[in-house]
């Protein structure tokens, strides 16, 4: 049974440790964002020192591969799993855990990508 699966894996505090960590991160950037939003014209952004997310806002090209790689991410991870909804007992063991293990990331991170 895969239930198992979740009792034995997933409930563990050590397999949440990583998207805690991931999570604080990626709010921490969001921050950042909404601060970088804040200043007024490019001089000064350039000078507050927000080289990623400088980088982000001011390449076309970049938008693009964010807003391209967060919905094709979104769909996937959304539709991946269709014949496992259909037939519950389809997938084994070690899809399941695979599948758990990187939707997480699969969600988190194209929506931060279209955040940012």
């Amino acid at each position: 049974e895969n239930y198992y699966l979740f009792s034995e894996n997933f409930n563990k505090p050590h397999t949440k440790l990583p998207l805690i960590a991931f999570g604080c991160w990626m709010g921490q950037f969001y921050l950042n964002v909404l601060e970088y939003r804040k200043h007024g014209n490019d001089v000064d952004k350039k000078k507050a020192n927000f080289g990623l997310i400088h980088i982000i806002h001011s390449s076309n090209l970049v938008k693009v591969f964010l807003i391209v790689y967060g919905i094709v991410v979104l769909n996937l991870t959304t539709l991946i799993p269709f014949t496992a909804n259909k037939e519950a007992y389809s997938w084994t063991r070690t899809e399941n855990a695979l599948y758990n293990a990187f939707a997480k990331f699969g969600y988190i991170t194209p929506i931060m990508g279209l955040l940012a």
